[in-house]
């Protein structure tokens, strides 16, 4: 006979939450499969299976679980325009054929993100402006490198800008007393219109310097391109979110996402891998406390059962529109 324990463990292995988390699991295997792929033919056969097993997750979330997805609220205004990971990656590619334009455009739509991460990290605006101009130098040099299956383009830029930060540290400098504090850049950045920022077009030109100082690289245009236009929305009371790009085959988004003082983000499985970059505020992700600066990471078919803010706070979220809500 067997024992309650067992049997009350196998009920748990065959529950629809446990069976959802394996389809998950198992299709995030075969979207690691996609990368390692050596021909067009064996790259297209995994991403066919590993849509096929989150199809049969989603069936199994709507039929037996009865919840809803992520891309439920964050897409349930069909008419608003949604920028698409495609218009980033192109961005990338024109940065490695070294487009100027292209570049131009990738500065303005991150420069806010990558400083104000750095500034929540350093807490020193001096280094912060010298980190930045790395990483635009990184980006500049390193384009080539970019492997759309591995990341988005903006959990990508914004994990360069956290390893610079994280080495980059400069300790006590007497300018400190002097410089903004790191809350002051979070509005600027984050919140502030582009006139408040007199530092926009220094940074730029120091950028241009330090790229243009190798032989044989053209000097860079002033940096005029129009700034990324996305605005914020309420997909659910105190919760914001402002959707930098959306990946419809894979169902990744990257956003901003920012939590009004004491709201609860939804409990939710991680239909792929998730990355979050805090920068602003504290962050309780169940028994893990987040401060300015921190990073967590989600591996799929995890839950993150607890996730809330006491402060209220604001972060660069890249994870899957599929992410099982309830």
């Amino acid at each position: 006979m067997r024992t309650p324990s067992v049997a009350s463990d196998e009920k748990q292995a065959r529950s629809p939450v446990s069976d959802v988390q394996a389809l998950i699991r198992r299709a995030a295997v075969l979207w690691a499969h996609t990368r390692d792929a050596t021909s067009c033919e064996g790259r297209t056969e995994f991403e066919r299976l590993a849509l096929l097993f989150e199809r049969m997750a989603m069936r199994m979330v709507r039929r037996d679980l009865k919840r809803s997805t992520l891309g439920d609220l964050l897409y349930a205004d069909k008419a608003r325009d949604r920028t698409p990971e495609a218009r980033w990656v192109a961005l990338v590619r024109g940065v490695a054929e070294r487009d100027q334009n292209a570049f131009q455009t990738l500065y303005l739509w991150t420069h806010r993100l990558i400083i104000t991460l750095i500034m929540g990290i350093t807490d020193d605006w001096f280094a912060t402006e010298e980190l930045a101009v790395d990483v635009f130098e990184d980006l500049w040099r390193g384009a080539a490198t970019f492997d759309p299956l591995g990341d988005t383009v903006v959990g990508w830029i914004m994990n360069q800008a956290r390893l610079r930060a994280l080495g980059g540290a400069r300790g006590d400098d007497p300018r400190k007393s002097d410089s903004p504090t790191a809350t002051q850049v979070f509005e600027m950045m984050v919140d502030g219109a582009t006139d408040s920022l007199p530092f926009s077009a220094s940074l730029w030109s120091r950028i241009t310097e330090r790229i243009t100082a190798v032989p044989n690289e053209a000097p860079l245009l002033k940096a005029t391109v129009t700034e990324h236009e996305a605005g914020w929305e309420q997909p659910a009371p105190g919760i914001y979110c402002k959707i930098l790009a959306t990946e419809i085959q894979r169902g990744r988004v990257s956003m901003l996402v920012r939590l009004a003082p004491g709201i609860e983000y939804p409990p939710h499985i991680h239909a792929g891998v998730e990355t979050l970059h805090l920068l602003q505020g504290e962050l309780w992700i169940d028994g893990r406390k987040l401060h300015r600066g921190d990073y967590n990471h989600g591996e799929p078919g995890c839950t993150d059962k607890h996730v809330w803010s006491e402060t209220g706070c604001t972060c660069i979220l890249v994870t899957s529109a599929r992410d099982i809500i309830g």
